[in-house]
């Protein structure tokens, strides 16, 4: 399998083809925390493992798998030397970046661990329906694309996406991508933990790129809109999700609290909506006649006040976005009182 994947992969820091050496014989169960199948590495001296069948394509994997990867990788410290001599401002500066997002979201994502819960209060049927209603593109202009899904989250969109298209692959910065994984059985659908804005595909690759409810949760929503958009062909469809202001004030005061909850540790965080959140939640959305299971509620509050970056955005400001990266028939397919999904076809590199 991986030596047919790194026909569409390169490397996030030069973009140059990969090699693949395999360690493992066979794929090794999901639950092992101990292997590696492989590792992927770059003539720039870059490498990047595969672990538990998912290949770690952030730029600062090789550190956080360091100890596995010395048992296979003779000369490993040399090796180690002369990428941090070459890029090691790069690679620490995304290992920073990424810290709070790996810990933030794959913590949230965590709370899915039963396929029954709902994600955003809707069952499979919304949730599906929802998802359509946002791309707007017919089942049989989706038959020959290749698509990405980036950040994935808990991986739905990208196998339901997956199950319309020719191929598919799906990206998350964070260990959520291990569960995502766990729960995908199609053989077109392929999840790698990689960073958007260190992405391992080649530019202007993708016949059609999700990118729902992520961006707004980076230091720049601009920048990585932009980022994902250097992935899209000439004629690619880009759908993206984000927030959008509203006037309410339980919002602002949630908006407020932010200031405060970002601070502290994600797992206390938890504890204390869990006490002092929850019971109101739970409580509201019972008197409305639509009583949530306690981590639907969760999942809300920590995607609401954990995230260190948390933007929201006019439908009109990007529109821009897509006018400058060379896009047009550019569409609002949904809006409600979180936000709005968007998508454009581009007609032109810029």
């Amino acid at each position: 399998m991986y030596e047919n994947l790194i026909v569409y992969l390169r490397c996030p820091l030069c973009k140059s083809n990969l090699t693949f050496a395999r360690y493992e014989k066979e794929p090794v169960p999901q639950n092992r925390h101990d292997n590696i199948t492989g590792i992927f590495s770059c003539n720039c001296g870059m490498i990047y493992p595969i672990i538990k069948n998912i290949p770690r394509l952030l730029p600062e994997s090789f550190l956080d798998y360091e100890a596995l990867i010395k048992k296979h990788i003779p000369g490993y410290q040399s090796m180690k030397k002369t990428i941090m001599e070459k890029y090691g401002f790069l690679i620490l500066a995304s290992k920073k970046s990424n810290e709070s997002v790996k810990k933030t979201f794959g913590f949230e994502w965590s709370l899915l661990k039963q396929k029954e819960v709902n994600v955003w209060n809707l069952t499979d049927e919304e949730f599906k329906q929802q998802l359509w209603d946002e791309l707007k593109i017919p089942d049989q202009e989706f038959k020959n694309m290749i698509i990405a899904d980036i950040g994935c989250g808990h991986g739905r969109s990208g196998s339901l996406i997956a199950d319309k298209s020719l191929l598919a692959f799906c990206t998350d910065v964070g260990l959520s991508i291990e569960q995502a994984a766990a729960q995908n059985n199609r053989k077109n659908c392929f999840f790698l933990q990689a960073d958007l804005h260190n992405l391992p595909f080649p530019d202007y690759f993708f016949d059609f790129v999700y990118c729902s409810g992520v961006l707004h949760h980076t230091p720049n929503t601009e920048i990585a809109f932009n980022k994902v958009a250097n992935v899209v062909n000439g004629k690619g469809i880009y759908c993206v999700w984000l927030y959008h202001p509203f006037n309410n004030i339980v919002h602002k005061a949630m908006l407020a609290l932010r200031k405060v909850t970002i601070y502290i540790p994600i797992k206390l965080q938890f504890w204390l909506y869990m006490i002092f959140l929850l019971p109101f939640h739970k409580l509201i959305s019972t008197l409305k006649g639509k009583p949530k299971g306690w981590r639907e509620i969760m999942i809300n509050q920590l995607d609401m006040l954990s995230p260190k970056y948390r933007y929201e955005h006019e439908p009109e400001e990007v529109t821009t976005w897509y006018k400058k990266d060379g896009f047009s028939e550019i569409e609002v397919t949904t809006n409600n009182s979180y936000g709005f999904s968007i998508k454009g076809r581009r007609n032109k590199i810029i």
